[in-house]
């Protein structure tokens, strides 16, 4: 989050068409034709973040909006690990000296993602950052990093290093050169914060995302008419082939988050290498091509989405189980292969 000059990334592989694009494209005559939007926006994060309304909720959106991009730039200030002043960047400097205090909300957002790291097995791990940094030095070269560099990158990752104290509010790591990154789950985490926000001020019927990577909706979108509302329909686009649609969701107080390696990858002697990397073993997941997750809350879905793309289709399913998600997996090849937890209802595929 928040680097200067920052390169595409997995948050940006969202195979999605948000509405406003997707209304322009008459997909069928049962469908129904909706109004105008209206939009307000602010940059942060690396990344436009939108919330997108009809002309009923604009007013109360209008007046509720500022204060919550407040929010949002609070939350840059907070998670990103490019601010040296940053509260992360402090809990990085710290934490394996002794244990550092944490802000109560982002105390609360570690532990979720070490009980998702857990769950699954090491498949999502916030400590992995000194994989993804080998992976992309090497990318720039178009060369393969050596095994002894994995190994010496992998002593120092693994949420199992991380020690929490729930009284005292506090965390500390056990192995020197650990460090956290929240760039695979701080955006959804920021679009909850927002959504909240706005819900608590009044606001209904609206859609946020975050660089169209990260999605959540609440409530529904009028027709034409304004005199009935239905649910927001997002298309899943092919994560090479941004103009063909694979699939249209319908979605009513849900989020969308994405993992792919659609546009991210470099090839060396004719083997494709994307960006995501495995923690577990430190190599590059080859899988699947994209995972879109559906959940309750924006931060679930950014970080069960790259989960389930590194763990691959075996474990799929125990893990949206278990979180109680829903999920589309995409093949190499790009086709969908499975759906996992998804209703007839809330899905339409092409």
């Amino acid at each position: 989050m928040d680097k200067p000059n920052r390169q595409p990334s997995r948050r940006d592989l969202l195979g999605a068409r948000l509405p406003g694009d997707a209304d322009r494209q008459e997909n069928s005559a049962e469908e129904p034709k909706f109004g105008p939007l209206f939009h307000f926006s602010a940059n942060a994060m690396g990344c436009e973040f939108q919330v997108l309304c009809t002309s009923e909720g604009r007013k109360a959106l209008a007046t509720a909006v500022t204060d919550g991009f407040d929010l949002i730039q609070y939350l840059e200030q907070q998670l990103s690990i490019y601010r040296p002043t940053s509260e992360l960047s402090q809990i990085n400097r710290c934490a394996f000296s002794e244990p550092t205090t944490v802000e109560p909300a982002l105390f609360s957002l570690l532990q979720l993602a070490n009980e998702i790291c857990e769950i699954t097995e090491g498949a999502f791990d916030v400590t992995a950052t000194p994989l993804t940094r080998l992976w992309k030095s090497h990318r720039q070269t178009r060369s393969l990093p050596s095994q002894t560099e994995i190994i010496e990158c992998l002593r120092c990752v693994g949420s199992q290093h991380l020690i929490f104290d729930s009284t005292a509010n506090t965390l500390r790591f056990e192995m020197e050169g650990m460090t956290i990154d929240l760039g695979g789950i701080g955006k959804g985490y920021a679009l909850d914060r927002l959504n909240e926000h706005l819900q608590s001020a009044g606001c209904t019927d609206f859609l946020i995302h975050g660089g169209q990577s990260s999605v959540i909706s609440t409530g529904q979108r009028s027709d034409r008419s304004g005199n009935q509302k239905h649910p927001w329909q997002i298309a899943v686009t092919h994560p090479l082939l941004a103009k063909q649609t694979l699939a249209t969701l319908h979605l009513q107080d849900q989020a969308i988050g994405t993992s792919g390696s659609g546009r991210q990858n470099f090839v060396v002697d004719g083997k494709r290498y994307g960006h995501i990397i495995d923690p577990r073993n430190g190599w590059p997941a080859d899988n699947l091509l994209s995972v879109t997750v559906i959940a309750k809350s924006a931060v679930l879905a950014d970080a069960l989405a790259t989960a389930i793309f590194v763990a691959g289709q075996p474990s799929a399913n125990a893990i949206c189980n278990h979180f109680n998600v829903a999920a589309i997996l995409i093949s190499n090849a790009g086709k969908i292969i499975e759906t996992i937890n998804m209703p007839d209802e809330n899905i339409r595929l092409a």
